[in-house]
Order: C-alpha cells, then sequence, then structure tokens
C-alpha cells in the first residue's frame, strides 16, 4: 500500500543542477530463474532501506516496484518518488527519484543548504535490464553564502552490489564489467587491443602498464576498479612483457607502456586525425609527482561526470516514465479519435505530434553536438592545466636539479677520494661491497643482511664480483633511472656488461609463496622486493646479487649475496 503521507513536492526542474556522478550498464541474469527486472528492483529497494536504518516504515511496501512517494516522518526533506510503465511490446519501465539533505538525519538548526538527488531507472531490453543511475546536487532557493564542499564522485554501494550480487552479470555495449582489474597476460594481448578498439563497448577502458625496471604498476589498479565501478573497466599488465606485444599491435600515439595508465573512451578511431587526444594518459612520472590517490581522484572525478553522447536506457529518470505513461495515453485518445467523425481534430493531433516529434529529434541531434564540443572543451581545458602543472612541475625540477648537481660534484669527489686511496683491489666479497657503498652511496645500498651473506660467501672469483659491482653502479642504475625511451633493460644490460641478470624467478619459485617470501626484505623500515638479480657463475659455484630499485630514493639496494633457494634447487635438497 501505497503511505498516505503528503507534503509539498520538491522542484522536479532545479535551476544550477550539478551532475555528480553517472552510470549506465545492462544487466542480464546466469544461472537464476529470477528475472533480472525483479532482481535488481530488490537490490535498489534494499540499498534505499539500508539508507535509512531506524525510518523504514513504509519502504519496505509493494508501492516501491509500481507506483507510489514516500516522505521520511522523521527526516526533513527525504523523499522518494516511484513510477513505472509498460510498452505495446511488453517492456517494463521503472525510475525513483530520491531526494535528501548532506547528512541524513540532522536536526533543522544543522540542516545542509544542499540537496542531493538520485535518479535511477530500470528498462527492459530483451532477456536484460539497463540500469541507469545519474547523483545530482543543488542549493536550495533563497540560500545566500558560501558553498558547502563537495565530496569527490566515486561509485555509489548499490552499484558494487548489483556486480556482486549472485547470478547476475554486467556489462556495458560488448564489454563485460566488474569492481576488480582485470589481469592481461601476453598472450591476451590481441584480446586486449580488440576490446580497446571494439566499436560495441560504451565503456572506457583504462589500461594499468608496468614499469621496464621494476616490473610494478604505480598505483594500484583493483583500487582503481573499485572506486570505477560502474564507470570503466581497468585492465593491468601481468609483466612488464606485454608492452612488446600491444607496441606491435597498437599505433604509436594510442599505446601505453612503461608504468602509464591509459583512459580509452568508446569509440576509438585510429583513422581520425587528433582521435588520440581524447584517450588521456598519465605517466609513471606524473603519478609519483602528483601522487597515486590524486591521480585516481582526477579519473574517477572526470569519468563520473561524464557525459554520454548515447544511451541504451529507455528510461533516464521519472520524467521519461511519466512521458512514456503521457504517449500510451496519447495512442490511447488517437485509436479512440480514429473511429470518430470529426477528421479535422486528427489532422489537428497529427500535426502537434509530427512537430513534438521533430522538435524532439532536432533536441537530440543538438545534445549530441554539444555533448561533443563539451568533451572537447573539457579535453583543452585539462590540457591548459597539465601545462600549468608541468610548467611549476619544471621550476621545481629545475631546483631539485641544481640541487642535485652540488650532491653529484660532492659524490664524484668523494669517489675520487675513495679510489685514489685505493691501492690494491679487495681481497674479498665483503670488502668489495663495503667499498662501493662507500665510493657510491648515491647509487647503491646493502642491507644488513646482504653485508651478512657478503660476508659468508665461499664464491671464489672476488674480480668478478668486483665487475658486477662495477656494472650495477655504472651501467643498470642508468638504465634503470635514466632511459627515456622503450628498452629491455635485461638486455641491454647484457649487452653493456655481458652479465646475466633478470627481474623475475620461474613460474614454478613465483608460486611458491615460501621462496618468494626469502626474497622479501627491509630497507630503513620499508618492506622491499629483492626479486630481481644479477647473475654470477664459475663451474658449479653461483652467486647472485638481489637487489629492489628504489624509485623514490634513485638507488639499488642490495639485499641478499649468494644464492637464494628456487623451486628447481628446493627439489634437489
Amino acid at each position: 500500500m501505497q503511505p498516505a503521507i503528503t507534503i509539498a513536492a520538491m522542484p522536479s526542474v532545479v535551476q544550477d543542477m550539478r551532475l555528480h556522478f553517472r552510470c549506465e550498464f545492462e544487466i542480464s541474469h546466469e544461472g537464476s530463474k529470477q528475472a533480472p527486472f525483479t532482481r535488481v528492483l530488490e537490490e535498489v529497494q534494499k540499498w534505499v532501506l539500508s539508507k535509512h536504518r531506524g525510518d523504514t516504515r513504509g519502504l519496505g511496501g509493494a508501492w516501491f516496484r509500481d507506483t507510489g512517494r514516500w516522505i521520511s516522518p522523521l527526516s526533513q526533506r527525504v523523499r522518494i518518488e516511484v513510477d513505472s510503465a509498460h510498452g505495446d511490446a511488453g517492456d517494463q519501465f521503472w525510475a525513483m527519484r530520491y531526494e535528501h539533505p548532506d547528512g541524513i538525519g540532522r536536526d533543522e538548526r544543522g540542516s545542509s543548504q544542499r540537496q542531493w538527488r538520485t535518479d535511477i531507472s530500470l528498462s527492459t531490453r530483451g532477456e536484460s535490464v539497463v540500469f541507469s543511475m545519474q547523483v545530482s546536487h543543488y542549493l536550495l532557493p533563497g540560500h545566500f553564502g558560501p558553498e558547502p564542499a563537495v565530496p569527490d564522485p566515486s561509485s555509489p554501494l548499490l552499484v558494487k552490489n548489483l556486480f556482486q550480487a549472485a547470478g547476475l552479470v554486467t556489462y556495458a555495449g560488448s564489454q563485460p564489467l566488474t569492481a576488480r582489474e582485470n589481469e592481461v597476460t601476453p598472450d591476451d594481448a590481441e584480446l586486449l587491443v580488440e576490446r580497446i578498439c571494439d566499436k560495441n563497448r560504451r565503456c572506457p577502458l583504462i589500461y594499468v602498464s608496468r614499469e621496464f625496471g621494476s616490473g610494478e604498476t604505480v598505483l594500484d589498479s583493483n583500487d582503481l576498479a573499485w572506486k570505477l565501478a560502474g564507470l570503466a573497466s581497468v585492465y593491468v599488465a601481468e609483466s612488464n612483457w606485454l608492452d612488446k606485444e600491444t607496441e606491435r599491435r597498437l599505433p604509436p600515439e594510442y599505446r601505453c607502456w612503461n608504468g602509464r595508465i591509459r583512459v580509452y573512451l568508446p569509440g576509438v578511431q585510429f583513422d581520425r586525425p587528433n582521435d588520440h587526444r581524447r584517450h588521456r594518459y598519465f605517466t609513471a612520472d606524473e603519478v609519483r609527482r602528483d601522487g597515486a590517490q590524486e591521480i585516481t581522484r582526477i579519473i574517477v572525478q572526470s569519468l563520473a561526470r561524464r557525459i554520454v553522447l548515447s544511451s541504451a536506457a529507455g528510461v533516464a529518470n521519472i520524467d521519461d516514465v511519466r512521458l512514456k505513461k503521457q504517449e500510451q495515453e496519447f495512442a490511447r485518445l488517437k485509436n479512440q479519435l480514429a473511429t470518430a467523425p470529426p477528421a479535422e481534430m486528427m489532422e489537428l493531433l497529427e500535426s502537434i505530434n509530427k512537430e513534438l516529434e521533430h522538435k524532439y529529434r532536432t533536441a537530440e541531434a543538438e545534445k549530441a553536438t554539444l555533448a561533443e564540443r563539451l568533451e572537447f572543451a573539457e579535453l583543452e581545458t585539462q590540457e591548459r592545466d597539465d601545462e600549468i602543472s608541468r610548467l611549476r612541475y619544471q621550476e621545481k625540477e629545475q631546483r631539485e636539479d641544481a640541487l642535485a648537481q652540488r650532491q653529484m660534484r660532492s659524490a664524484a669527489e668523494d669517489r675520487l677520494k675513495k679510489f685514489s686511496g685505493l691501492t690494491d683491489l679487495p681481497e674479498s666479497i665483503l670488502e668489495c661491497c663495503h667499498f662501493f657503498a662507500a665510493a657510491f652511496p648515491d647509487r647503491v645500498a646493502f642491507t644488513q643482511r646482504a653485508l651478512d651473506a657478503a660476508g659468508r660467501s665461499d664464491f671464489p672469483k672476488v674480480n668478478a664480483v668486483w665487475n658486477a659491482l662495477w656494472h650495477m653502479v655504472s651501467t643498470l642504475h642508468p638504465l634503470a633511472f635514466d632511459a627515456e625511451r622503450q628498452i629491455d633493460v635485461e638486455d641491454e644490460f647484457r649487452a653493456r656488461s655481458g652479465i646475466e641478470m633478470s627481474f623475475n624467478e620461474g613460474s614454478q619459485t613465483k608460486g611458491n609463496s615460501k621462496l618468494m617470501r626469502s626474497r622479501a626484505e627491509l630497507f630503513e623500515g620499508e618492506s622491499i622486493d629483492i626479486t630481481p638479480h644479477v647473475k654470477l657463475q664459475t663451474g658449479n659455484k653461483y652467486f647472485r646479487f638481489y637487489f629492489h630499485i628504489h624509485r623514490k630514493k634513485r638507488i639499488l639496494v642490495v639485499g641478499d649475496c649468494g644464492h637464494l633457494d628456487t623451486a628447481g634447487t628446493s627439489k634437489r635438497k
């Protein structure tokens, strides 16, 4: 039963309404007999009930799935309206408008002057249902004074609930949607590029690559996927080897490599001039400069407020549902009048109908044109903001570079003193480590575990160890930190030094958690991964420098010396 509560309606059309979040996707069922339309309605009702614990009287009624309204008896300016309609082909349409102020439950004196509006709509489409959600806010008429701070957009819990609901499958056009990252192996590179180019993809695709040196991403892709649930699909490279595969398949302007994050909007067109500008990317240096949280916020905010050029939803809000009802009523009256004598009335109604249809088509075309212009205008604004940030960053870099040059000169002078005082080469591996740590403190550091292991090592060729350390500070360090082009650091280091190195272990070793724990170390209170290693061998004697590329300090941290167990060596023991 519809709650018997009446109050003056909140305004349907409000000036200065600001878009906060918008998403649209399709939902189908898998292994469930319950129609997705009914199932999604239940999830929406549960979500509303969860937001009004202790204030749910009348909210659980059947009216919620048909037509009605509810006004909170406990909280001011909290109102829910729902309406539904059926199409001639058996299509179902349902929409809800939910309004509330900032901070539900505040008393009158503490109530915010900002009102939030959430529009949710459902439209059947064959066996699936199109879910649309838009969150907006506005200030109450007559407000005078500073505006309250607006929180950053994020994916609502309702969207995540739908993604996690058993038996429901979500997708945007041809693109499956989840609240988790999609890991891509080198064998999947062709599929990734197909997803990027797919004309039926209706949501942005975000690709997170890994840095060449460390093999790591510069932000948490799972956290990004969670915050973007319903807005985009996040793909992350399993390893930096994927860059080699995508490089062959994507034009240069569309590539994403070496730690970059790129947002591929729908409708990628390689042959369209300047289309690549729509698909914004962030370099690893930009992420480190501004912080992963800030870059994540920028991406979420840009996509949450993005204007969608086309929609698959039959209705977008409760006003559209009411318009559907009016159209049905108009069709009914038209059929009645068709049997009535006055032909002039029929002609008049037909002309009115044609005029309204023409105005509607014109408005839709203008909307699409304006939305496209807005998208490019936003890109130009972002580019100007990026240019300002770049200039500020350059100024900061120049100051830091001057300081770094002074420090490098001082380090070079200290190094010269060390080499000048060196009369004989060190006679042990530990002495080699101590010498390079003292002579190159700006390039290499050793943990106590590494020094202890060096002291115990029985590797006979001290000169080979000396040579390896020399190439680590003089060859590997520049490759790891200063390479501006896409290169294979392992191959380049081998070509320049004649020494083998690897950033990874074999798949069996990586799959053994005990063995991988031995490749974790502490450096100045920070947990680091020392999987990368430089390899030495003489006869049946093996020696490894296990190290970590410390991006912030720009040094190589050696965490162990010798030979840690692998899946192969542990089996032989």
